[in-house]
């Protein structure tokens, strides 16, 4: 996973805020989450051409809520084999010391690519 990962390069002049990679037999995590200056659309237009190079097809994305709250958040879904990736963007959450994060996710729950 961690190969799979430095496979994708990351946004150009965004700050890693952190990172974790997490391994057991039946699944695997890793990924960073990011500082930088930047919308969304932004994000996903590096994201989404990065990936693609890397052999990743977009699922789609979804809305995200805080508490019923409405921030601008959104999650971009991608999937390769029987691997998962998600592209959180945080919005204008109060108290985030991130705006965007990547995760590559194998294991208990995710679910293989369509053919």
């Amino acid at each position: 996973m961690v190969h799979e990962y430095q496979q994708i390069p990351p946004l150009p002049g965004a700050t890693l805020v952190r990172s974790e990679a997490t391994h057991k037999r039946t699944s695997a995590l890793v990924g960073a989450s990011y500082t930088a200056p930047i919308s969304y659309a932004e994000l996903r237009q590096h994201y989404d051409a990065a990936l693609a190079a890397a052999g990743w097809q977009f699922v789609g994305e979804q809305p995200v809520r805080i508490w019923g709250q409405d921030y601008g958040g959104k999650i971009a879904s991608y999937c390769k084999a029987d691997m998962e990736a998600a592209l959180d963007y945080a919005g204008a959450e109060p108290g985030t010391d991130w705006n965007f994060s990547l995760d590559l996710v194998w294991g208990q729950t995710v679910r293989a690519c369509a053919s």
